[in-house]
């Protein structure tokens, strides 16, 4: 084998389909447009582009690791994985999918016995009624008479069921126990999962389950396959029950996880999305592709499932396949705070700080007051004196905004300096790598100032407290502490009086999250006296480089804010 590489300033496309007999394959380097360095360039079959954004692979792969065909083939999946996570291949099941059908005209009456033979009812009950999960099990054995049903669920002790077929495993605290004990104990070709709530229509209607079997039974590639939501209780402005078609793409990206509703493709009646409904069918066998349920979460465990199985697995949707959420054993409706307490195990899981559903709804890490013991043993990078968390940053822009607008409305000259400038120069945001606190300069008596911020503090109902620090020649710098935090950590604005006046021509304008703050023309100086000339490097004030614990993880990002600011590489994505 030659050793000598040919290089290629720009390569558009080369095959997927004849990569793996690339044996001759040298470097590998991953920037965006990035040069190609390869021994020979034996491509031919389908093409793909490389210019459609960053790719994070191993920057070499030098042939002399590779000793025979099997490493080979490994390090070229590996490769090929992390291609497909970033949307960068095109689906290699689309083609195959593409040519598979799904005839409506069937008569499903014919494939309940099959049903009945080949599918497990896997059900969860958390936070309903006996009498609701009852009913919930009648509506499967009106529709299967001889299916097997489980039923997991919060109840304290086993009850007993009409149809004995039911086996029932009480004391279940999560969503993911549930089924990583439900699924093993399923020993049909296929599973029918039904969350807490749900019921289905019946068999042969063109709602019924029916039809996800015959999308397994008709599309051997298909893993797992969902259907649409039709929710009883009714919403706001709207008098009728409200229907969902959730078919999700998922993103893990700039310390957030969210949720799309995009599909990348169809195949007759079905959408091919990466994450369908919570309720859901899918093969037993294709579990082993992503691993077991994560018994840890007792929410959000199949958004994590399907998470981890993106690239792995094919997940479809049928919206015409209706699940049923009745309005009497539907769950309750969260709250802001709820909603943030039950996706937080998922987020510290994937050490992401923000969770945005397919609807737009945003819920946040909210610090406790036992931060340290929550978060520090769990996310080695998540230090409580190295970085703040969204809470945190919002507390200190809070501050920022209650000191700001005081010094407007008394015509007041301020400016921003420290870490707060940095963050405006670097990104139009705010460094949670270095936002301990906010350092403002002001041009008046500090006792003047102390008084009137007292009495505007007062008048605009503004909750905290106003301290006071000695500084030389008998000033005393101001310590804003405005917000509600119970514990009263909010961040802090420390406002330094100046001995000296200054002209309306030393000051511009620079965009901290929206919103123009004053800054001296001659920041860089100051900047550079502080955290030196590498200040555009991942530095904080004092001293350490804010490393990342695990290099390319996607938690190591600069500000949430901003989506386009910034050290592009801190921007890199890992799904």
């Amino acid at each position: 084998m030659s050793t000598k590489a040919s290089r290629m300033a720009f390569l558009p496309h080369f095959s997927l389909r004849s990569i793996k007999s690339l044996l001759s394959l040298a470097l590998l380097t991953s920037s965006l447009g990035a040069t190609l360095i390869f021994l020979s360039t034996d491509f031919h079959g389908k093409t793909l582009p490389i210019d459609r954004g960053h790719v994070e692979v191993p920057r070499y792969i030098p042939v002399g690791n590779i000793s025979n065909l099997e490493m080979a083939l490994k390090k070229i999946a590996e490769y090929e994985t992390i291609l497909r996570r970033h949307d960068l291949l095109p689906d290699e099941n689309q083609k195959i999918l593409s040519s598979r059908t799904l005839d409506r005209n069937v008569e499903l009456n014919s494939t309940r016995k099959e049903v009945v033979k080949h599918v497990t009812v896997i059900m969860y009950s958390h936070g309903e009624s006996f009498e609701c999960l009852k009913h919930r099990v009648e509506t499967v054995v009106q529709e299967y008479p001889d299916i097997g049903i489980i039923v997991a669920s919060d109840f304290k002790e086993s009850s007993a069921f009409k149809h004995t077929k039911v086996v029932h495993i009480p004391n279940i605290s999560g969503e993911g126990e549930a089924l990583e004990i439900m699924i093993s104990r399923v020993d049909s070709r296929y599973f029918l999962y039904l969350s807490p709530g749900v019921h289905i229509a019946p068999h042969a209607d063109d709602q019924g389950v029916g039809w996800l079997y015959h999308a397994l039974e008709s599309i051997p590639e298909l893993d797992f396959v969902g259907g649409s939501f039709l929710r009883e209780e009714k919403v706001p402005r709207s008098r009728y029950p409200w229907f969902e078609v959730p078919c999700h793409r998922l993103r893990l990206c700039k310390w957030k996880f969210s949720q799309s509703m995009e599909y990348r493709y169809s195949v007759g009646d079905m959408m091919i999305c990466e994450e369908t409904s919570q309720s859901f069918m899918g093969r037993v066998e294709s579990i082993k592709k992503v691993g077991t349920f994560d018994k840890k979460l007792k929410f959000m465990a199949t958004t994590d499932f399907f998470l981890r199985g993106k690239g792995k697995t094919v997940v479809g949707l049928r919206p015409e396949v209706y699940f049923y959420v009745s309005k009497t054993c539907a769950a309750e409706i969260l709250s802001e705070d709820q909603r943030a307490d039950r996706s937080l195990d998922f987020m510290v899981k994937h050490e992401v700080t923000r969770y945005i559903d397919s609807f737009g709804v945003e819920s946040k890490i909210k610090r406790p007051k036992n931060l340290k013991h929550r978060f520090d043993s769990t996310i080695e990078h998540w230090k409580h004196d190295t970085f703040a968390l969204p809470d945190f940053v919002d507390g200190l822009e809070y501050n920022l905004r209650v000191g700001s607008d005081f010094f407007e409305s008394k015509n007041i000259s301020f400016f921003i300096e420290g870490g707060m400038s940095l963050g405006a120069i670097r990104m139009r945001s705010i460094l949670p790598w270095d936002s301990g606190d906010i350092d403002t300069g002001f041009h008046d008596d500090w006792k003047k100032v102390k008084t009137e911020l007292d009495k505007y503090m007062k008048e605009k109902k503004i909750l905290g407290k106003l301290n006071t620090a000695p500084m030389s020649k008998g000033y005393k710098e101001l310590m804003l502490f405005a917000g509600d935090r119970a514990d009263g950590d909010n961040g802090v604005n420390t406002m330094f009086p100046q001995s000296k006046p200054a002209s309306p021509d030393s000051f511009m304008s620079a965009y901290i999250n929206g919103r123009l703050y004053p800054l001296p023309k001659n920041i860089f100086k100051s900047i550079r006296h502080y955290y030196g000339l590498t200040y555009l490097e991942m530095y904080g004030f004092y001293g350490g480089r804010a490393k990342c614990k695990k290099p390319g993880h996607h938690a190591c990002l600069p500000a949430e804010f901003s989506e386009g600011g910034g050290h592009w590489r801190d921007y890199y994505c890992t799904i």
